[in-house]
């Protein structure tokens, strides 16, 4: 509707307003004020609740049954653009009952079609089929509600594309656009095309996305609909972002979020937000992806969008791990499972209590259809649940080695060393065993990376861990203990074969070739041994022992290198 429209509608109000105050005036301001609250409908949600609120309060006054509908659905659709689905979904149903009321079938037809709706938006598709197929038996066979079977055509295949039933999607996309050109409804048709788009760009197939898009951007340009122009800015975002240009995509996604920020359509802003996070992220721009990632979850779980905030959790932890930040990693995993466990656990009842006393759908095609997508759902949420447990194992897996583990090395890290020896000097102090302690360092290692390069020297010293790792018992314990340095812990051994377990590692190092590239690198070790019964049964015995070792190191190191210096 024009601005002049809006404007005749409004001046048509002021002459009612001052007429004599009858019910059948009253009537035609309920139905004027609904008229001008659906005039704004896809520009300014806030003036479509409050005209609508004004006309309910007169209608209601005036027990204006038609108008009271009109009103709760014009209240509905201001919800639905500002994301507010359950809001939505409670006006809808008063709508429902008041068109029950007064027996229309195609304002039962359109209720149940918006009810629907916000069920797919829910995530609760098993809901929306029963409505969407009680919308196609009142209207499949009167060509007087053509307008509403093909919207409803629409969001069937919008809730097969949601359910990654793409087949299906195209089918009723393809279905609906043939009734929206018979009715020559241009926004619908634009809709349609940005749909197609989409599931072109998720098959890859980028040049058919692109030709959609564009179609659909023409259409809304045209009839001045900033939401659809907002919807191709966006798919043109997600396009470029895909073809490698994200400078082009950048500009697009900022186009599509300055427009649904300004008009308020919480969905769409969060559309916005996640292909903006995925562009920075892209770029490296962790900070602005990381910021638009987490508002984007933030208004998913204000409007209830458990999709979104599904979606928005998987983000995060893949964003977290990609970071190596593997404890915020399982912490979002772990949202995004319970989240996915709680929709699930609700389905499994819901639906069933509710297929059990909804509308029967007489045909049986329909009623054989709401129970494939049952198992269909069924199905997806068991895989779904399979892969995010696996998912979830193994970012807890990761978690732990990262924990315990050097990265470079594969050995165990510092701190580990400390934690498991610090035990074991406790239990043999208790049980009168001996352990040592060797501080190993590999002799003139700056001569390696200034030489040969630091890929160079990373490799010499995975290498090195290795072959020491082959040289001791299993209940020896190694570690990297930082740079080029290594820490050897050796339980229930003698002198003598602590100190000739060292020369047999010493040896093994000086005769191998460390082959990097078209190099081959020669190094020797030094070391120094520690051991328990070295010292006075006081403070800490794992410090004590390493401060004997490294000094006994540093005699190795000045008496000429490539030597073990231990106890007499």
């Amino acid at each position: 509707m024009s601005n002049n429209e809006i404007i005749d509608l409004k001046e048509k109000l002021n002459i009612l307003r001052s007429s004599e105050n009858t019910r059948e005036v009253a009537k035609n301001i309920v139905d004027t004020l609904n008229n001008i609250s659906s005039a704004y409908r896809n520009t300014d949600p806030d003036k479509t609740e409050q005209f609508a609120k004004e006309a309910l309060e007169i209608a209601l006054k005036s027990e204006y049954f038609r108008g009271m509908g009109d009103s709760y659905n014009n209240l509905g659709v201001s919800f639905w653009a500002r994301g507010d689905f359950y809001k939505a979904l409670e006006q809808f149903d008063s709508c429902l009952k008041i068109n029950k009321k007064i027996d229309n079938k195609m304002r039962l037809a359109s209720t149940s079609l918006n009810i629907g709706l916000m069920h797919t938006e829910l995530g609760d598709y098993t809901k929306a089929f029963e409505y969407y197929f009680k919308c196609v038996d009142l209207s499949e066979d009167n060509t007087e509600y053509e307008r509403i079977l093909a919207i409803t055509y629409l969001n069937i295949g919008v809730a097969y594309e949601r359910m990654d039933d793409t087949n299906r999607a195209m089918e009723f996309y393809f279905k609906a656009l043939k009734l929206h050109k018979k009715l020559d409804n241009m926004s619908s048709v634009g809709r349609i095309h940005a749909n197609i788009a989409n599931i072109y760009l998720d098959q890859g197939d980028l040049s058919k996305s692109l030709e959609y898009v564009n179609k659909s951007l023409d259409i809304a340009k045209k009839t001045n609909d900033y939401s659809d122009i907002a919807h191709s800015y966006l798919l043109l975002g997600l396009i470029y972002e895909k073809k490698g240009n994200y400078e082009e995509s950048l500009s697009f996604l900022l186009k599509s979020r300055d427009i649904v920020e300004k008009i308020g359509e919480q969905h769409n802003i969060i559309y916005a937000y996640y292909g903006l996070s995925n562009v920075y992220k892209k770029l490296e721009e962790y900070a602005k992806a990381f910021e638009y990632l987490e508002r984007g979850v933030e208004i998913s779980r204000n409007i209830g969008a458990k999709h979104t905030e599904i979606e928005g959790y998987k983000s995060l932890a893949e964003f977290y791990e990609g970071r190596s930040k593997l404890e915020s990693s399982l912490k979002y995993y772990k949202k995004y499972w319970k989240l996915k466990s709680e929709i699930s656990g609700k389905k499994a009842t819901d639906e069933i209590a509710h297929l059990q006393v909804a509308h029967q759908v007489e045909k049986k095609e329909r009623m054989a259809e709401i129970h494939r997508l049952k198992n269909v759902e069924l199905v997806k949420e068991i895989q779904e649940r399979k892969e995010a447990e696996r998912h979830l194992r193994e970012s807890e897996e990761k978690f732990r080695r990262l924990s315990i583990e050097d990265p470079l090395t594969g050995l165990f890290n510092r701190r580990y060393f400390f934690d498991k020896t610090e035990r074991t000097l406790e239990r043999s102090k208790k049980d009168s065993n001996e352990v040592f302690v060797s501080i190993i360092d590999i002799d003139l290692f700056k001569h390696v990376n200034d030489k040969y390069g630091h890929l160079a020297g990373d490799f010499v010293l995975k290498e090195l861990g290795a072959l020491i790792n082959d040289s001791i018992r299993p209940s020896d314990l190694l570690a990297r203990y930082g740079g080029e340095e290594f820490v050897l812990s050796l339980s229930d051994s003698s002198h003598k074969q602590a100190n000739e377990l060292m020369e047999r590692v010493r040896l093994a190092i000086e005769s191998h070739d460390f082959f990097f590239e078209d190099e081959t690198i020669k190094i020797t070790i030094s070391a120094g041994i520690a051991t328990l019964n070295e010292l006075e049964h006081s403070g800490k015995p794992l410090d004590k022992l390493l401060k004997i070792a490294d000094k006994r190191l540093y005699q190795a190191k000045e008496s000429g290198r490539n030597k073990i210096v231990g106890s007499e």
